[in-house]
């Protein structure tokens, strides 16, 4: 029979409410993920450089959605922490990045 009652679907993740998947997934949407360009930029690399680490597994981790991949920024973020180094010469510290 029809209804005019809006239909309440229940999605469903591994048997549970998805509700608490929402801020895992926000972590995906547009003005989270950054094209290889605008990594270039940050990375004073450029977009062909990216794509090289991208095939050699190197570098920021990244998404692959259809044959475009994009960058979430907290990964890059998580990333660009993992690369400073701190290093001794005499008595003073030289923080660097990779």
């Amino acid at each position: 029979s029809y209804t005019t009652q809006p239909l309440k679907a229940v999605v469903r993740f591994r048997g549970k409410p998805t509700e608490h998947l929402k801020e895992e997934f926000m972590r995906f949407s547009r003005e989270n993920l950054l094209r290889p360009d605008e990594v270039a930029v940050v990375l004073g690399a450029t977009p062909k450089t990216l794509a090289n680490w991208r095939c050699e597994r190197r570098g920021p981790p990244f998404l692959k959605i259809g044959r475009q991949a994009f960058y979430p920024l907290d990964s890059l973020n998580r990333w660009l922490d993992q690369q400073e180094q701190i290093q001794k010469k005499g008595n003073t510290k030289y923080a660097y990045r990779k």
